[in-house]
């Protein structure tokens, strides 16, 4: 008795009807930057194109009939075409948002459309603020509400916005990994220890960051590819370039302010770094 063929599904897999993005195109009509008047808020309507709304500033809701879902700077709002959502502001912190709709096409540019496969729903709590940022900044220099195609950067920008907001729904994305590395970081990055006292230790900032010293270590590897000491180390060493380009400061004075106690150290130590000595780095750049 022959076997019988194992039965296929007629119905493609969620995964089958991902689009590739790099062999579509895209429309864009600018809608532009706003900051939204007091009380303002959009109605709860069905949306016949695409639609990604990026909130820039304040904070308000995503209204979707039966429930809201709360809206925080760097969340995304990203419809398709008939679907139904509406945005209300908060009324302390007035909204600042971006809003491209957008046509699909393929690449001889006939009209497609991206499936709801695609992404879960509507609310995607995306927060890689330099590349939205940049997106953002490029395509609302277009002429607003005239249609135009995107090409070069401004299209590998908003392929990389739509992947970032479907990989936002499974924890997966490189970039918002990046993204939340950099911004648990920050308060290290940005620590400037007052002039002529140490820096401080991995221990003290990663208190600062409010991680455990482990943790931040791991972070610091993950977004700079170095120790704590090697990016604190290459930090102090391009303030010194700064003080020995644009103060009247001797060497002593300079080594003093970034926490030196012996002159000599700095300056090995600078040497070491940038490939000249302070005086001679100096001299040759003046």
């Amino acid at each position: 008795m022959s076997r019988a063929a194992p039965r296929t599904s007629r119905h493609p897999s969620a995964a089958s009807c991902v689009p590739d993005l790099d062999a579509l195109a895209f429309r864009f009509v600018i809608a532009g930057s706003v900051k939204c008047g007091r009380g303002w808020q959009m109605p709860l309507e069905r949306h016949p194109q695409h639609r990604l709304l990026v909130v820039r500033g304040g904070s308000g809701e995503l209204l979707l009939g039966d429930h809201a879902l709360p809206l925080r700077r760097g969340h995304i709002v990203f419809g398709l075409p008939g679907e139904r959502y509406g945005i209300r502001q908060d009324q302390q912190k007035r909204l600042v948002y971006s809003i491209v709709r957008f046509e699909v096409c393929t690449a001889v540019r006939k009209p497609t459309a991206l499936p709801r496969a695609f992404r879960p729903n509507l609310y995607s709590k995306v927060k890689c603020f330099p590349l939205l940022e940049e997106l953002m900044l490029r395509l609302t220099n277009a002429v607003p509400t005239v249609p135009c195609w995107a090409n070069g950067l401004s299209a590998s920008l908003f392929r990389s916005a739509l992947w970032l907001i479907r990989e936002d729904h499974h924890s997966g994305d490189n970039l918002q990994a990046w993204n939340i590395t950099h911004e648990s970081l920050r308060p290290a990055l940005h620590y400037e220890p007052p002039p002529g006292e140490r820096e401080p230790s991995t221990k003290e900032l990663a208190r600062l960051c409010g991680m455990s010293s482990s943790t931040f270590t791991r972070r610091m590897h993950a977004r700079f590819g170095a120790s704590p000491k090697k990016v604190l180390l290459q930090k102090r060493m391009e303030r010194a370039k700064i003080l020995l380009l644009e103060s009247p400061y001797k060497i002593d004075a300079i080594a003093a302010d970034l926490g030196y106690k012996e002159p000599g150290h700095f300056t090995r130590q600078f040497k070491k770094w940038v490939g000249v000595s302070p005086s001679a780095f100096r001299t040759s750049d003046r």
